[in-house]
């Protein structure tokens, strides 16, 4: 059985458990927002709930979205910005960590959507103000030693982008991306790096 499976409800993080302002509350009735009370929530447009064909975002579960080369960096690496230095969130002291969303997920940040469970243990919750989604929440992971380990990423999404023939709207199909293919793309470009240190070494010893 895994970690997760075995966790109750409470060790997670999720958007249906977390206490609500009455702004939000007010927003998630679809009530008409004040000017002032609309800027309360943040510029990020973000995505939720059903995202795709069969597939749908999960309120307990948090997503980081990057580009290709950064996803590759993350699996070289076997986490999420680890480092031996830590880059540990203290809130109301720094702004460190590494940015999520519970719940959601922002495309403007990349086309590769990692997910990983909102262990309290893993991350903090941060107050509303980046997302324009009421629910959706701004949360961040450690990084470092204790941060998000490549194997904790449970699913990863792929979006493609479609523009209209006016080019004014963009359309995003949302899609679950192989990791196989993440696997091979890394391993080709070991073994191309390999070629290249061996073409060296012999232009070096004259062969």
């Amino acid at each position: 059985m895994s970690e997760v499976a075995m966790s109750s409800d409470a060790d997670f993080y999720s958007i249906e458990t977390l206490p609500r302002s009455p702004l939000q509350e007010k927003a998630v009735r679809g009530e008409k927002l004040t000017f002032d009370e609309s800027i309360k929530f943040g510029r990020d447009k973000v995505l939720s709930g059903q995202v795709g064909e069969g597939i749908s975002t999960r309120p307990d579960r948090a997503y980081r979205s990057v580009d290709l080369e950064t996803l590759k960096k993350y699996y070289r690496e076997g986490g999420i910005e680890v480092s031996a230095g830590g880059d540990e969130f203290v809130p109301g002291e720094n702004n460190a960590g590494v940015d999520w969303y519970l719940g959601g997920f922002a495309p403007k940040y990349g086309d590769y959507i990692l997910e990983a469970a909102a262990r309290k243990s893993k991350f903090q919750i941060l107050p509303p103000g980046m997302s324009s989604d009421p629910l959706v929440r701004h949360i961040k992971s450690k990084g470092g030693e204790t941060g998000v380990v490549f194997s904790e990423i449970e699913r990863i999404f792929k979006l493609e982008r479609e523009n209209s023939q006016d080019g004014q709207a963009e359309k995003i199909l949302v899609k679950n991306y192989n990791v196989d293919d993440l696997v091979k793309a890394v391993t080709d470009e070991r073994a191309a790096a390999d070629q290249l240190r061996l073409a060296d070494v012999r232009k070096s010893l004259g062969i």
